[in-house]
């Protein structure tokens, strides 16, 4: 008889960020930025695990690490090393060299461009449940190569930082260019005295600012014919099995569950496959612009302009495209007596909710 062991559920939280910018004037021109990532995993019971990739941002695999540094592990240049497989795009195309990498191309990103990123979750289990303590007393465990099944979410965050260089327009005052339609002198402009994180509530949110998150149709390009806005979501209801994700999210974040139980070493389709950065224009969306001039009327610098859905009377002139983030986290539950979507989706956000309240 199959050996059961009770387990309960666990977290794993993987934070990877896009983060990059851009240095505008008249032209537009591109540069570097940080990159900050932040891996952490966390379990309250050794026996399950959980893995996360994104192969066409980073080329790290299951397991692997990216190390101290931020670049670190992350392969740059023009061409890939002898015995190297690339990872490949959703078109089955494979990326052409490191520096398409997403990590590489978010880090002189710039308006209207599409950067791969692809997040999958992967059931480990079975590399934990091999461990075992022998000897009369010993405190260990032994599971006689069983595995657990798993229901597994993603949480999504997004947040925007306001550099302490940018400029803020205070809109429930007079102000010409307020909008940032018209290259016209801006009035009521002051410095941002410290730099200021936008955390955004919703996806809505972050689509309106700055980006958003695509998914390829079937074997399409990394394009506007070749993707949908959002996740990789079913066309209607969401059933048990139909390797999909469903938005669970209860106003304490943004979560969403995977449709199909994992079982060891099975993984995830991707939550989405690419970042597509906003187009600059006027309408809802877009990445604005706007221009400001000095008291004699002789120098015109041009700004992006960005708001802020936290506090409706701000925006904020940058003269870079700010850097932001996408923080990705990845939560299981042990599957055992867990047999309906209703169940999965109650059991995981209140595992969610725990973890995050």
């Amino acid at each position: 008889m199959k050996l059961k062991k009770l387990r309960n559920a666990l977290l794993v939280v993987l934070t990877l960020a896009l983060v990059s910018a851009t240095t505008v004037a008249i032209t537009w021109a591109a540069t570097s930025a940080k990159f900050a990532p932040k891996e952490n995993n966390f379990t309250n019971n050794p026996l399950i695990d959980l893995q996360f990739q994104e192969l066409t941002f980073d080329n790290i695999p299951w397991g692997g690490e990216r190390g101290s540094g931020p670049q670190e592990g992350v392969p740059e240049g023009s061409s890939w090393g002898e015995g190297v497989t690339p990872p490949t795009l959703p078109n089955g195309d494979p990326v052409d060299k490191p520096d398409d990498l997403g990590f590489n191309q978010a880090k002189h990103y710039v308006a209207g461009q599409y950067i791969p990123k692809n997040p999958e979750l992967k059931n480990n289990s079975s590399t934990k449940m091999t461990s075992k303590t022998t000897g009369i007393g010993g405190t260990g465990y032994e599971v006689n190569g069983t595995s657990s099944d798993e229901w597994v979410a993603l949480g999504v965050k997004y947040s925007l930082t306001i550099p302490n260089t940018a400029l803020v327009v205070d809109t429930t005052k007079d102000n010409t260019n307020k909008d940032g339609s018209t290259p016209a002198k801006a009035y009521n402009v002051k410095a941002v005295s410290d730099a200021k994180t936008i955390n955004f509530a919703s996806y809505t949110q972050f689509a309106n600012t700055i980006a958003t998150v695509r998914t390829v149709n079937g074997s399409g390009n990394l394009d506007a014919s070749g993707t949908t806005d959002g996740i990789r979501k079913p066309a209607s209801t969401p059933e048990k099995g139909d390797d999909k994700w469903h938005d669970i999210s209860s106003g304490n974040g943004t979560l969403y569950m995977y449709d199909t139980i994992l079982t060891d070493g099975e993984d995830t389709e991707t939550l989405f496959d690419c970042v597509k950065i906003n187009d600059i224009g006027t309408g809802i969306g877009q990445i604005k612009q706007a221009w400001t001039t000095t008291d004699n009327g002789t120098t015109t610098v041009r700004y992006y302009v960005i708001s802020d859905p936290t506090d409706s009377n701000k925006l904020y002139f940058v003269s870079a495209l700010p850097e932001f983030k996408i923080e990705l986290t990845g939560y299981a539950v042990q599957a055992d007596n867990i047999t309906t979507l209703a169940a999965a989706e109650t059991a995981l956000t209140n595992f969610y909710n725990s973890k995050n309240s």
